[in-house]
């Protein structure tokens, strides 16, 4: 059973975005990716590049923007109604902006993906947000909601990447050395640079592929996952096959150099340094989440002895440096650490994950359980290095339906702890920060509709 990660709240410091694009290819592809050179773990830097929040509204306070394909449907089906959540920081003002009154909403799922930047350099952070779920060949919109004194507006939107099916499933922003847009679609990912005066310009599709691996690799691309920090990217491929076995999987960690030239390193199960090896159909990078130097990577199929499906993520350390990133394993992180689920059979733990400060000055993950036998799920905080002052904790648990995760980051660079969000189809938001829970209805919240964007 393959679930994708489906909410993505992004409180990223990053530079703006952009307002228009094109669709032509651009330069020659860079030198293929090389297999992870092991390297001693090094401490996380403080990112390379501008330290900023996601503040809509420009009060200085950091802002909460998620998006969700869990709204609730004008039949009241909780199936594929998209919508995109503003808490403003510093009241109590909730915003939802949504499509329930579109006239024809079918298969559409704004908020399947959502990334936050200053787009026009006004010192607003702006909303970019994907619609990957068209249906029959429907265009899959990229749009903007443009940030302002007053917050977002559903009035305030501007396509910026439009007429194709299947756009937009995943978002990544890679600011350094130069801002890149990088949108997820049918034959890869592509990275549009991003110009001084917020205009997106001709793409380049991130080809990583070595010869050798060159059909397996194209034929997994359509279930990419994305994530990114300072100058580096990371691509997921949970369904790519490789030498005769059926979908062991593969991330992709991927430095970008000036002028859309980049360098690759492939990490797999099978690779030096990595305990283990690889098995098919257990979804190695069904998630992924690279942050201040780590990456996360879900395992949700990997099998304990004695139980089916039980799930684990494996943690790396990528230290700065030039060209092909150097990648190191750290740990190992499954149901046999106290205080993690997937002790017991059909425990899908790792079907998503965000790395994040769970305390003050302590690295660890966010991780999303399900149990698709009963349709539930529940969410964990796992310190990389667990502590009497910061354990491994269940954030919360038994959520009915379709679960989804988040983290709301307190700043980009500096120690203190982020915040941890879970959504249930329910309507309601839990944040967490340093073991402060709050729930919040979101069915309360005035509600916007979210008009077809503005060509």
């Amino acid at each position: 059973m393959r679930a994708s990660r489906r909410v993505v709240a992004t409180m990223l410091a990053v530079l703006s975005l952009a307002a228009s694009a094109c669709t032509s290819p651009a330069p020659p592809e860079s030198p293929g990716p090389s297999d992870p050179t092991p390297s001693a773990p090094a401490a996380p830097s403080a990112p390379r590049g501008p330290s900023r929040i996601t503040d809509v509204n420009c009060d200085g306070v950091v802002d909460l923007v998620m998006g969700s394909v869990t709204g609730t449907g004008d039949d009241g089906s909780p199936w594929r109604a998209g919508s995109v959540t503003v808490r403003y920081g510093g009241s109590d003002r909730l915003q939802v902006i949504d499509q329930v009154a579109l006239g024809d909403k079918a298969g559409r799922a704004a908020g399947a993906s959502v990334v936050t930047g200053d787009l026009n350099s006004d010192g607003c952070s702006d909303v970019v947000v994907g619609d990957a779920e068209a249906d029959d060949g429907a265009s899959s919109p990229v749009w903007a909601l443009w940030g302002s004194r007053e917050g977002v507006s559903a009035d305030r939107s501007t396509v910026l990447i439009s007429g194709e099916s299947g756009l937009g499933r995943q978002l990544a922003f890679v600011p350094l050395p130069s801002p890149v847009l990088v949108v997820s679609s049918g034959e890869g990912p592509r990275l549009y640079p991003i110009s001084a005066d917020g205009t997106l310009g001709p793409y380049r599709l991130l080809d990583v592929r070595t010869p050798s691996r060159r059909d397996a690799f194209s034929s997994s691309l359509s279930g990419a996952v994305l994530s990114a920090s300072g100058d580096l990217l990371a691509v997921g491929a949970p369904e790519y096959s490789d030498e005769g076995r059926d979908y062991p999987g593969a991330v992709w960690v991927v430095r970008l150099l000036p002028a859309l030239r980049y360098q690759a390193t492939r990490i797999a199960q099978d690779s030096a340094d990595v305990p283990g090896s690889a098995v098919p159909n257990d979804e190695f990078a069904a998630s992924i989440s690279l942050f201040h130097g780590y990456l996360a990577i879900g395992v949700p199929g990997s099998v304990l002895p004695g139980a089916a499906g039980t799930g684990k993520i494996q943690v790396f350390r990528i230290p700065e440096g030039t060209g092909a990133p150097r990648v190191s394993y750290l740990t190992t992180i499954d149901g046999r650490r106290g205080g993690v689920p997937g002790t017991q059979p059909s425990h899908f733990f790792g079907r998503g994950v965000e790395v994040y400060r769970p305390c003050d000055g302590v690295y660890g993950a966010l991780v999303l359980t399900v149990y698709p036998d009963d349709d539930t799920g529940s969410a964990t905080s796992v310190p990389f290095a667990p502590s009497g002052a910061c354990p491994t904790s269940l954030l919360a648990d038994s959520v009915t339906g379709r679960t989804e995760i988040g983290v709301s980051r307190s700043s980009q660079d500096g120690s203190a702890a982020d915040t941890a969000l879970v959504v249930s189809p329910r309507q309601e938001l839990l944040t967490i920060t340093a073991g402060t829970i709050n729930r919040i209805h979101l069915d309360d919240a005035p509600s916007t509709v979210l008009a077809p964007p503005a060509a």
